[in-house]
């Protein structure tokens, strides 16, 4: 999931077309699997990477968001 999201992050540097739709794609997966280990690690407790957590599927969400409205226009 990460090298995915390396490879498509370059070809957005790159401005490569397909890069962005399959960023897009990646970041998904970023997201769900941070959701999904919120719920695991707040019932262990461990508070603080809960909060680190929750940070990364804030900031995924934004540039799924920003990616596709660059999508759009």
């Amino acid at each position: 999931m990460s090298f995915l999201s390396l490879i498509f992050g370059i070809a957005i540097l790159l401005n490569q077309n397909w890069g962005v739709i399959l960023f897009i794609l990646t970041m998904g997966f970023m997201i769900y699997a941070t959701i999904n280990a919120i719920g695991i690690y707040a019932h262990k407790k461990f508070w603080m990477l809960v909060a680190t957590l929750i940070g990364i599927a804030i900031i995924s969400t934004i540039l799924v968001i920003v990616n596709f409205v660059g999508i759009l226009s």
